[in-house]
């Protein structure tokens, strides 16, 4: 097991590679295999599997034919969503909870692609869930294979936008948009110095499709020398709006630092 791979369950590493993503990676130049997982695809509604490699990943269909092989660098957008079904079973006095996670590729020179993963199903008590809401210690079992692409597209992403940001230029990720100043979004412009931080949770959400989504919150962080608490919510958005989300993290991170990443106008 690589390094990149460790804290990733050992199922989702795959132990060989179909020969078609055999000779994908050499011909590509791929790298190490960091990780594995096979769901739902689409535009097909078919199966798709997505095989993670240091620098790029290989998409195959049910039949572990090759659909795409792009670099990271290529992955113009990746878009992350999760659903939470929940269905009270007051009969046995639990509730069942169940995370679907949505990745969607936007390729250059390629197809969109989504993988839908489920999530093996959990339980609450019932007691417990009026209580307390969903239990800290579900089991996410992709979480780290998501994590890990997420990961790796924004390493690639990173230093094109510095680049362009540097020059002047804003980088955006759907409703939230990131320059040398600070973070804007519904109008707003948050300045670094205050500190925005990006919070994902969950919140039921009424339009179709309804349920529980991932939800992205900003808040700004405490003051110097002030208490380790958190400012009122600033600006939100569902997490599928949010294109490159571990990227745009990673540029407030950053931007926030000492020295900051990339130096604030004058």
């Amino acid at each position: 097991m690589t390094e990149a791979a460790k804290g990733i369950p050992r199922h989702l590493v795959p132990g060989s590679l179909p020969r078609e993503v055999s000779e994908a990676v050499t011909e590509l130049g791929l790298g190490r295999v960091i990780a594995y997982a096979r769901g739902g695809g689409r535009p097909k509604r078919g199966r798709l599997a997505l095989y993670a490699f240091d620098d790029g990943a290989v998409f195959t269909d049910h039949r572990d034919r090759v659909v795409a092989a792009p670099y990271w660098d290529d992955v113009h957008s990746l878009r992350f969503d999760v659903h939470v079904l929940i269905k009270p079973q007051l009969d046995i006095g639990s509730v069942l909870h169940q995370f679907v996670r949505f990745l969607t590729f936007d390729i250059e020179g390629s197809a969109t692609l989504s993988l839908e993963l489920w999530d093996p199903a959990d339980r609450t008590l019932a007691s417990d869930y009026a209580a307390y809401g969903m239990r800290e210690d579900l089991r996410h079992e992709f979480a780290p294979f998501v994590s890990a692409v997420q990961d790796r597209v924004a390493a690639a992403q990173l230093p094109r936008l510095c680049r362009q940001i540097s020059e002047g230029a804003q980088a955006r990720f759907g409703p939230f948009t990131v320059s040398r100043n600070g973070l804007r979004g519904d109008g707003e412009l948050i300045p670094w110095s205050a500190k925005p931080l990006i919070f994902y949770g969950y919140e039921w959400n009424d339009t179709p499709p309804p349920g529980n989504r991932g939800l992205v919150t900003v808040r700004c962080g405490p003051a110097d020398g002030g208490p380790l608490t958190h400012g009122p919510e600033l600006m939100r958005a569902w997490s599928a709006q949010v294109p490159n989300l571990r990227t745009l993290e990673r540029l407030c991170d950053g931007m926030q630092a000492d020295p900051p990443l990339i130096p604030s106008e004058r």
